[in-house]
């Protein structure tokens, strides 16, 4: 064999060793590069579990995220606790480590904050997370005025705070004082009180105003006259619980059957208003037959006395006519009597 080819074969062989420790490098890093993808495959399905588990056991609610740097979003967890937007309240929307959000009210006199005032983002533990608690999630209440009238309450003054009312609510726990009008008394406390125990504003043991209504005269024929007590125990239309009033007739040929007087009664078991009556006998004018035959005497007798005296009148206006007739006759044979004869001449000139 030449040297040529000897050299040839060692060449071959070297080239041949080369390209087995390539292939076998290759193959090595496929392997290596499997095992990292299964690995991280595994890890990240590792985290999708984890952090499915902690939305089901409230992670979300309790202000937590599975991410590092940041807490859940504050309008998120007000949507978690299915919270209507509440547009009284106000916060600045921040969800960074260290952060500290403070919730306040768009009108702090007419509204009160319910829940906590402050937040803080806390990252120490690698997670950010809301503290103090945000469950549940701050709101701002308070009464209404409108509402405190209620429907039993007709003629009614109602004396609200400045401090803690505004133009159209009022903050929690806000007293507010009833007054009745003429006519009208005020049944139970005079105070009512804004209570927000429940989350939402409420008035608490609102009062009622009562009074009786006037005794109605539906009938002509009805002749009562009631003599009903001044101002402020009655009004136009209505009186105080506890008024009194006087029954009498306007009629003197009528007298009075029944009650004398009535009194305004209020009941609050049933809550009622009415009118008691003297003996629980309601009053009415009747026909009083002792004054009627004297009434008929008394009209007979003026009859009879127009008649002679209308008969007078006619009797005495005959005679007048009678006595002008007379005179004038005995007047008219008086001058025929007495008048001088003419001279024949005289009258045949004539």
């Amino acid at each position: 064999m030449s040297f040529s080819s000897v050299l040839a074969i060692l060449v071959c062989v070297a080239v041949s060793a080369e390209v087995l420790d390539v292939a076998n490098a290759s193959d090595s890093s496929s392997e290596t590069a499997g095992l990292e993808l299964r690995t991280n495959t595994v890890d990240r399905v590792d985290e999708l579990e984890s952090t499915t588990a902690s939305r089901g056991r409230g992670g979300f609610e309790s202000g937590r995220r599975e991410e590092k740097d940041m807490c859940v979003s504050l309008d998120h967890i007000r949507q978690q606790q299915r919270l209507e937007s509440d547009p009284e309240i106000y916060f600045k929307s921040n969800n960074s480590c260290n952060v500290t959000i403070r919730f306040q009210c768009q009108d702090p006199v007419g509204f009160s904050l319910v829940g906590v005032d402050s937040v803080t983002c806390d990252c120490s533990s690698g997670l950010g997370v809301w503290t103090p608690s945000l469950d549940p999630f701050p709101t701002c209440t308070g009464c209404a005025k409108s509402e405190a009238h209620g429907y039993k309450l007709p003629h009614t003054a109602l004396v609200f705070p400045n401090h803690s009312c505004s133009f159209l609510n009022c903050r929690c726990d806000t007293t507010v004082k009833y007054r009745c009008g003429a006519g009208l008394t005020i049944a139970g406390n005079d105070t009512s009180i804004c209570s927000c125990d429940t989350g939402k504003g409420r008035w608490l043991n609102r009062p009622a105003c009562r009074g009786c209504k006037k005794i109605e005269q539906e009938e002509v024929v009805d002749t009562r006259l009631f003599a009903y007590p001044p101002p402020p125990v009655c009004s136009g239309d209505h009186c105080q619980c506890a008024a009194n009033v006087t029954i009498r007739c306007d009629s003197k040929s009528k007298k009075l059957s029944g009650g004398r007087w009535a009194q305004c009664l209020c009941s609050t078991d049933p809550f009622d208003v009415f009118w008691q009556y003297e003996n629980e006998q309601e009053g009415r004018c009747i026909l009083d037959d002792s004054k009627t035959p004297l009434l008929d005497k008394h009209d007979s007798q003026m009859a009879a006395n127009t008649t002679d005296i209308v008969l007078g009148i006619v009797l005495s206006l005959v005679g007048l006519v009678a006595c002008a007739i007379l005179g004038l006759i005995s007047y008219k044979r008086f001058f025929s009597s007495n008048a001088p004869s003419m001279p024949t001449s005289l009258l045949v000139i004539y």
